[in-house]
């Protein structure tokens, strides 16, 4: 074959590879927000130059971040990288359960008990992809209740209303300073020349 014959079957080549890479959605590659390209693009067709059937309908799947769909309601949160999970053909098959984490405001999970009460920012706060990994662990703070923490001793008392009362969050972090008021029989205090002790000195 001739120089100038095999230049030409050359540049035919070419231009044939341009256009059947000009073919697929992979050469497209212009989805939108909240899209991204199928799976296997590079062998979905969608027109010749100039691509006029090239679309998001036909080349793209939807992702969590697609204005489609409502998002993550209360008691949940984006989880991350949403913008690279994808949901499927389009925003309907976007879910809580696929692009979302559930947080301790959920009103799926029981709550916290006696003993605890709500850490701050409970929305911040997730637990996992269902309400059952949510815990006092996760969510709750120890108050001056709990039974963790063996209590007010002599010469102290509960202060009042100890059930608002958070410590930290463990018993341990439960203190006397935390919990308890000082009472007239305690060690540190006695009545100076002339007086005497009231009768229960420990209310």
């Amino acid at each position: 074959m001739s120089p100038g014959r095999v230049s030409l079957y050359v540049g035919l080549v070419a231009v044939l590879l341009v256009k059947v890479e000009g073919q697929t959605c992979n050469a497209w590659n212009m989805c939108g927000t909240g899209f991204v390209l199928k799976a296997g693009a590079a062998g979905i067709g969608c027109g010749a130059a100039p691509l006029t059937t090239c679309s998001n309908a036909v080349c793209c799947d939807a992702t969590c971040d697609n204005a489609g769909w409502g998002g993550c309601g209360v008691g949940f949160t984006n989880r991350v990288g949403t913008s690279s999970i994808v949901c499927g053909a389009d925003a309907t098959s976007c879910s809580a359960s696929l692009c979302c984490l559930v947080t301790c405001n959920s009103g799926l999970w029981a709550g916290c008990t006696t003993g605890f009460t709500n850490k701050p920012s409970l929305a911040t706060i997730t637990c996992g992809a269902t309400a059952s990994a949510c815990s006092t662990t996760t969510c709750c703070d120890v108050t001056c209740d709990n039974s963790g923490w063996l209590g007010c001793t002599i010469g102290f008392r509960d202060k009042a209303k100890n059930t608002a009362i958070t410590c930290g969050s463990t018993a341990a972090a439960c203190t006397t300073t935390t919990c308890c008021d000082v009472t007239c029989d305690n060690s540190a205090f006695s009545c100076p020349a002339g007086y005497t002790s009231k009768s229960a000195l420990n209310t």
